[in-house]
């Protein structure tokens, strides 16, 4: 048998050995965590550069897979460190380089005119608001080629529609669509014998190839002066009504009214002058000028200027007595003439 002491000794080697052992075991795991730790913190920053300048979908789709190569490690390493932390953030950046990815496929369907294609991905990132952007693109896309089919297939309203819709927007070319698709409409309102709808939109789009020689054949030449219609119920001599032109600088259109009921429509040229025979009573006047003449149902058009006489007792009608003379001056533009001056109320062409 051993002495007591030599036993005691043995005991105490061996449980120091355990405890070496056991710390030297706990020193290699603590540097091995620190070494895939360090490593997984490279690879991470590798990755991170690598998003910051990627541009294309294999750029991104190697970023990727370094930031998947990262998150095995940070996860495996549990809670050391802030590696928990570097989990997170290398599940967000993935999702970014797939939201990336996403992104530039659905850009290239676009590049390549694929617009419903396009839409269909951008649509799935409508957090983004430059997928959103996208997005509202495609649709534009989409709408201005279905207009071009209606604009082919003769439908030019409805392909009118929606250029002026996408030119509303800012969408390329819709402006020249518009003024395209309105010039045939104008020219089919001309052939139509619609004279005045087809002159308002060639002159909207003046600039455009021949409209503003389109919106001159529009006009019609100025009537002569005189009576273009007179009621065969006040045909009379008993007063006369002299429609004086000589101060004029535009001709006028003139109608006149007894009772609500048209008596006579008359046209007075610049510098003429126009006798109108009427049986005593009260008349009611209109007036209208204008530069460009449409014929009697659209006069001077909306750029004429109309309205009703008002005379010395501020009323709307004026009595004309057997065996007199009415001289009324017509003075549009600027000077002064002979004889009482006159008001006018201003109304509406429709109501002329």
């Amino acid at each position: 048998n051993q002495p007591k002491s030599n036993t005691i000794r043995n005991v105490l080697i061996a449980a120091f050995a355990i405890v070496v052992l056991i710390g030297g075991t706990l020193g290699i795991n603590a540097f091995v965590k620190s070494s895939r730790y360090s490593k997984a913190i490279d690879t991470f920053e590798t990755a991170e550069s690598m998003y910051e300048a990627a541009s294309t979908i294999s750029d991104y789709e190697d970023a990727s897979l370094l930031f998947d190569e990262a998150f095995v490690v940070f996860d495996k390493l549990g809670n050391y460190k802030d590696a928990p932390s570097y989990t997170q953030k290398c599940e967000y950046m993935i999702r970014e380089c797939e939201r990336n990815i996403t992104f530039l496929t659905a850009l290239d369907l676009y590049n390549q005119g694929k617009w419903e294609e396009a839409l269909e991905i951008f649509s799935t990132l409508s957090s983004a608001s430059e997928a959103i952007d996208m997005a509202e693109l495609c649709r534009q896309h989409i709408d201005f080629e279905v207009a071009i089919r209606l604009f082919e297939s003769g439908d030019f309203d409805g392909a009118l529609e929606i250029f002026s819709t996408l030119k509303q927007a800012g969408f390329t070319d819709a402006a020249e669509w518009c003024s395209k698709t309105i010039y045939q409409i104008a020219d089919r309102l001309y052939n139509e014998g619609h004279l005045y709808e087809a002159f308002k939109l060639f002159r909207s789009i003046v600039t455009y190839t021949d409209a503003a020689e389109r919106s001159r054949q529009c006009t019609t030449p100025y009537p002569d002066s005189g009576a273009l219609y007179h009621n065969s119920n006040y045909r009379s001599s008993a007063s006369c009504l002299e429609l004086d032109g000589s101060a004029l600088n535009y001709p006028c259109y003139i109608k006149i009214y007894s009772d609500g009921e048209l008596v006579a429509s008359v046209f007075l040229r610049v510098g003429d002058t126009v006798y109108v025979y009427l049986p005593s009573g009260s008349y009611m006047i209109r007036n209208s000028n204008g530069t460009y003449w449409f014929g009697e149902d659209s006069k001077f058009g909306d750029e004429g200027i109309y309205y009703t006489m008002i005379f010395g007792d501020g009323e709307s009608t004026t009595y004309m007595a057997y065996g007199y003379i009415y001289t009324i001056t017509f003075n549009v533009g600027e000077g002064e003439v002979e004889g009482e001056a006159m008001e006018a109320e201003i109304i509406d062409r429709d109501d002329f």
